[in-house]
């Protein structure tokens, strides 16, 4: 190489070298390739996925016509902000009066905005466009049949002008063997017969030990497991989120989940680089499901559900500050195998060619 094109490969933005490297060519032409449908871009409302309607709660899914399968969609963007990736999510702390604190019983989902990828080619930015266009199809459809049977919502869209909002599957759960351990009736105690056994005192700390060590549960709080033995089970401190602090955590039995995240390598992220690897710029593609609420205040939310999110290249922008969101009245300050399988193994399958960046080999913190 030159002195002149080292000179401008250094100065060259991560965005000029996914346009040199081929990253951008490679995942349209990837995209393309999908089956018919698969390609939130390329899929037909009420064709390749249709509403299916709840009638208790008049909540949407969207499944497939043929099978009823929910429906599955690859979407491909920029993150354009990182800012509700945290460890509170999208979740509201309620006001002086009526705080809202996160319990074991609230669902909490951080958010993130994708964009179209900056300096894209034609058929990639064509790409993202197409995916605005097939959730607008649905939701002007939805709000169309509305009006003619006059009513109206105050509509909470997937989409915001360009920017697409998807949101991550639900951040921590109660490990199954504490709540069937809270679930179950206390067993009735019946008297009985003393009987003088004799008993080694070694079996007795030996029983002891068991029963301790079940009755602990060793929750790992560094990144020091192997990225290919990680697995979606693993459960986590929730205290190893840089801003899992304050009153407004308030969980008794709920762990921090290993959410499908995956880096370039398509290996699990661990939770502590969530917010270095999804940071501002990053390109990622999103398994996701479409859901459609109807809240009792008349609001309709579309949400789009992150169930494999892949991050195809690394960004080097400044990270977002993680604010430290607390309940109303408490000091704040700024701090620094599952039923999806298939769209996962969709996403797995994308190559990552050329150079990804100009330090490359280096982790992106």
């Amino acid at each position: 190489m030159s002195d002149s094109e080292s000179s401008n490969e250094s100065t060259a933005t991560i965005f000029d070298l996914r346009n040199k490297h081929g990253i951008y060519d490679a995942l349209s032409k990837q995209l393309l390739n999908l089956p018919t449908g698969d390609c939130l871009a390329q899929a037909t409302y009420n064709q390749d996925f249709m509403r299916q309607i709840n009638a208790h709660t008049g909540n949407f899914a969207y499944v497939q016509p043929s099978s009823g399968i929910e429906y599955e969609g690859i979407i491909m963007g920029q993150i354009a902000g990182d800012e509700k990736i945290r460890a509170c999510g999208t979740h509201y702390a309620g006001t002086m009066n009526n705080p809202r604190p996160i319990t074991d019983k609230t669902p909490v989902k951080s958010m993130f905005s994708l964009c179209k990828p900056e300096g894209s080619p034609k058929e990639l930015a064509v790409i993202f466009d197409n995916q605005l266009a097939t959730l607008s199809e649905v939701t002007l459809a939805h709000e169309e049949e509305a009006t003619t049977k006059g009513k109206t919502f105050d509509v909470r869209d997937w989409v915001d002008v360009d920017l697409i909002n998807i949101h991550t599957e639900a951040m921590y759960a109660v490990p199954k063997s504490a709540s069937n351990l809270k679930s179950n009736k206390r067993a009735r105690i019946l008297k009985q017969n003393v009987i003088a056994t004799e008993v080694k005192d070694e079996k007795k700390n030996v029983d002891k030990d068991t029963e301790m060590s079940d009755m602990s549960m060793d929750l790992p709080t560094t990144d020091n497991t192997p990225s290919q033995e990680r697995t979606t089970n693993d459960l986590y401190d929730p205290q190893i989120l840089s801003d899992y602090k304050g009153q407004l955590y308030q969980h008794n039995e709920s762990k921090l989940r290993q959410l499908d995240i995956r880096d370039v390598d398509n290996a699990l992220i661990h939770p502590t680089k969530w917010y270095s690897k999804l940071r501002r710029g990053a390109l990622v593609l999103v398994n996701g499901t479409l859901h459609t609420f109807t809240m009792e205040d008349n609001r309709r939310i579309y949400h789009i559900h992150a169930h494999t999110i892949r991050v195809l290249d690394d960004s080097d922008l400044p990270m977002e500050p993680r604010m430290l969101v607390t309940l109303p009245g408490e000091n704040a300050s700024e701090g620094c195998g599952s039923k999806h399988s298939m769209g996962a193994s969709k996403i797995a399958e994308f190559k990552v060619v050329g150079k990804r960046r100009r330090d490359e080999g280096k982790d992106s913190e």
